[in-house]
């Protein structure tokens, strides 16, 4: 029976977070209180929450005398009470916005601040006071400003990410640019203003409760309310997000569609709040970052948690490879081929797709005008290990890219006679699962959090005992059961690798694709991973596809072989039809001796070609 690796450890955290978030809106009542009672007219906690009720339910609280000939319930309702909610509420939405941010961005230093966005609304204001310039007129001018400038600077940020290629690195970018260009027309402006507009200026960037009222809370409000539930339903593709844009399209989230979508949620939040408070800029960069070392990376709980905290202030046998027990007709792979040498397999042997599984025919990619797939066609059944070798640079990368659709190349590529293109990101997440090269970890989550992400194209919002039994599943078939409660950040490079594998597992796709699965693992590890991957492969009726650098690891476990060199296809079929001395010349520029060992082929590695430049080793 299946150990429940990690459920009661995951179960635990759940309710520490509970009880995280229920003891920060504890203190805020409390502190709420404690606020409205700040004041030159002196009133107790108690006096306050009296005067609040008496306000909510008027002639329901018998008021003291004292607070009668006070007007205690005129002086909360009338001055304190709106500026202390603004303060809560201009915090909770200034704290999800940096959350988002710093979510979507994969970066600690992400806020409304850093961004630009502030500088922006700082720009707009500046001009209305300086200038008296600006789309509003008397009392909103300044407002109007302010919330427009913040607008624009998130368009153009999103304009250039657009135009550079959507990406985290390219919009904080583009922010960090903006924010230097809107301090400098700051700047220059309160060069060119009298000493009194400079002063209103510099008031304004500092930050103020000062002009806050019912409406104005009502706005901010009503946006914050409105925003903040669409945020909490797309938690689970900010998880995405954060493990990175490849990883986040593999789990089926539209990647440029949901970072333009929360870029733009946490912008609107965050101008309609500086438009009225000025600048406020510690609370969307410090209040996400505490709450994540507190709770964890959720955004389930992070996103309420952070904006409740950001108020501010007032042996190892080597494993006999698994057979084939498909017959053959002799000479022929798998897609009945007739075997060649490599230098002599047509290249378009495969011409049409009889409803593998996997199938792609004519694939081309190019990377701006450099080509680096030419032409690439295979099939894949259920039960196959497909191994993709080749030097680097070859376009292995690049193919298993095309294949999930996070790239579009020319050609065709179908799943279960399925186009990809006429398929959803979710539908294709549900078919199809990715392992990365390199990264695609969050660093703060725990085992169990990052396998789970696998089961992100099932979830809607909770997690159901299924999920959570398919995350024990996937962390005892890697041997990963013991640490499932170890932040990620705390694991060797091959623990790191073994998560990945098992994030693919849980995701309970038909298809898996693995770039470089054994890059970072020993001897042992590699081939434990590469014989479960084959067992995987004929036991559950997976197909997979594996880009892979040892030759001899791939002859072991492959059932097939594409050979690949400069973007084009030089050889498809079993391992011993392909692996020869001609081939190992061919691709790699080397002399090698290819022996045969078990029925399997072994390539021992000499020296490079006489013909190569690269200096002689041998």
């Amino acid at each position: 029976m299946m150990t429940d690796f990690g459920r009661e450890e995951y179960a635990r955290l759940t309710e520490k977070r509970a009880l995280f978030i229920t003891g920060l809106i504890l203190v805020l009542a409390a502190l709420t209180g404690i606020a409205v009672t700040i004041g030159s007219a002196g009133l107790s906690v108690a006096d306050s929450y009296i005067a609040i009720l008496a306000g909510l339910f008027p002639g329901a609280v018998d008021l003291p005398d004292r607070m009668v000939e006070s007007n205690a319930v005129g002086i909360v309702w009338g001055w304190r009470l709106h500026r202390v909610l603004f303060a809560v509420a201009a915090g909770f939405g200034l704290a999800i916005a940096g959350t988002v941010m710093q979510g979507v961005l994969r970066n600690p230093l992400a806020s409304p601040f850093t961004l630009g966005i502030a500088s922006a609304a700082s720009c707009g204001a500046s001009i209305a006071i300086v200038l008296g310039a600006g789309v509003l007129s008397g009392s909103l001018l300044v407002i109007g400003n302010a919330f427009l400038f913040a607008m624009l600077a998130a368009a153009a940020i999103y304009g250039m990410a657009r135009l550079r290629g959507m990406g985290s690195e390219t919009m904080i970018l583009a922010g960090i640019a903006l924010m230097y260009l809107f301090s400098a027309v700051t700047s220059l402006l309160q060069y060119l203003g009298t000493a009194a507009k400079v002063q209103e200026v510099v008031f304004w960037m500092f930050g103020s409760l000062d002009k806050s009222s019912w409406p104005k809370l009502g706005i901010v409000t009503a946006v914050v309310a409105a925003i903040v539930p669409l945020l909490l339903w797309r938690a689970w593709d900010l998880n995405a997000l954060a493990e990175g844009d490849e990883v986040a399209g593999s789990l089926g989230v539209p990647v440029e569609r949901s970072m333009a979508g929360f870029m733009l949620a946490a912008s609107l939040v965050t101008a309609v709040i500086i438009c009225f408070t000025g600048t406020i800029g510690f609370i969307g960069l410090v209040a996400p970052h505490i709450t994540r070392m507190a709770i964890g990376t959720d955004h389930r709980t992070l996103l309420p948690a952070s904006a409740r905290g950001g108020r501010p202030p007032p042996r190892c046998r080597l494993p006999r490879p698994h057979r084939d027990s498909r017959d053959h007709r002799p000479g022929r792979d798998h897609d009945g081929v007739p075997r060649h040498t490599v230098l002599h397999l047509p290249l378009h042997a495969e011409e049409g797709c009889l409803m593998p599984l996997l199938c792609a025919r004519g694939v081309s990619f190019s990377y701006r005008d450099r080509r680096v797939l030419e032409d690439v066609s295979f099939t894949l059944d259920a039960g196959e290990v497909l191994g993709l070798v080749g030097p680097n640079g070859s376009g292995k990368t690049t193919l298993i890219r095309c294949l999930d659709r996070f790239l579009d190349p020319e050609g065709d590529i179908r799943l279960d006679g399925r186009d990809t293109r006429s398929m959803s990101r979710p539908e294709i997440a549900r078919t199809v699962a990715y392992v990365p090269q390199n990264g695609g970890i969050s660093s703060s989550a725990t085992v169990f959090e990052t396998v789970l992400m696998g089961r992100r194209p099932h979830l809607r919002w909770s997690v159901s005992e299924e999920d959570k039994q398919k995350v024990s599943e996937a962390l005892s078939l890697l041997g990963i059961g013991d640490f499932a409660s170890r932040r990620t950040d705390r694991l060797s490079g091959g623990e790191r690798q073994r998560v990945l594998v098992a994030r693919a597992l849980a995701q309970d796709a038909r298809v898996l694709l693995l770039d470089e699965p054994t890059s970072a693992l020993d001897m042992r590890n590699r081939i434990e991973v590469m014989d479960l991957l084959r067992r995987l492969a004929e036991e559950r009726r997976l197909a997979v596809v594996a880009a892979i650098h040892d030759l001899n690891l791939a002859a072991r476990y492959c059932h097939r072989l594409l050979v690949l060199k400069d973007g084009r296809v030089l050889g498809r079929g079993t391992p011993s039809s392909l692996l020869t001395s001609g081939m190992v010349r061919a691709v790699y520029s080397i002399e090698a001796v290819v022996k045969d060992e078990m029925g399997v082929p072994y390539v021992v590695p000499l020296r490079p070609s006489e013909n190569d430049n690269l200096v002689k080793i041998l």
